[in-house]
């Protein structure tokens, strides 16, 4: 019982340090009421109010849900079909050698790499995990994981549940007025973050040689 209430103060703990965004805290630090203070100002920031999207106003809390998911809705909508032409530019490839080693298959040490190079208290996406629990049981997972990426690496695709996010909005300024003064970020999965981050440091090996002067 006993290990059980210290459990589930570490979680309170755990999860106060997230809303308060404090990284600092020590682990012999309780003061809870100080981080529920500061996690109490941060959501009074973080409020929408009545703001203006384009030349509209909108009031209550419905129509300005209304107002913004009208407008992601439509901006993630567009297209852009941009058109370029490239006589005779004398542009960099990449090395035999080098697209051999973008394009082999993901070793379990090269995703453990990956893992590790991730900030584990980040906010959580859909999934409700941050990277700190897939580290802190990778024995438990790995096998798992691992089969996701050689099931991305056969197909080149994700189930469509792997890749959902969650859009937050940020403000940049106080008293904020149009919704273009918030910074929209995108809150993904634990396990999409990971295969982007095993990409992207198999893109950075070899970024330098094919980007021109």
């Amino acid at each position: 019982m006993r290990r059980v209430s210290e459990l589930f103060t570490k979680c309170e703990e755990h999860k106060w340090r997230q809303w308060s965004r404090v990284k600092w805290l020590k682990e012999v630090d309780r003061n809870y009421r100080y981080f529920h203070i500061l996690s109490n100002l941060r959501r009074k920031f973080n409020r929408i109010g009545d703001t203006c999207i384009g030349n509209s106003r909108f009031i209550g809390p419905n129509h300005i849900k209304e107002g913004i998911f009208g407008y992601f809705k439509n901006h993630f909508q567009q297209s852009c079909h941009v058109n370029l032409e490239l006589p005779s530019l004398d542009i960099n490839r990449l090395s035999a050698s080098d697209s051999l080693a973008l394009e082999r298959k993901f070793s379990a040490e090269e995703v453990w790499e990956a893992i590790c190079d991730c900030d584990g208290n980040k906010a959580p996406g859909p999934d409700d995990f941050n990277l700190n629990i897939i580290k802190a049981n990778w024995e438990v997972v790995r096998v798992d994981f691992l089969g996701f990426m050689e099931e991305f690496y056969n197909d080149g695709s994700v189930v469509k549940h792997m890749i959902r996010t969650f859009i937050a909005l940020v403000p940049k300024i106080k008293n904020l007025v149009h919704l273009k003064e918030f910074r929209p970020i995108s809150l993904v999965g634990s396990v999409y973050k990971v295969l982007a981050k095993v990409l992207t440091n198999r893109l950075k090996k070899v970024m330098g040689r094919i980007i021109s002067p």
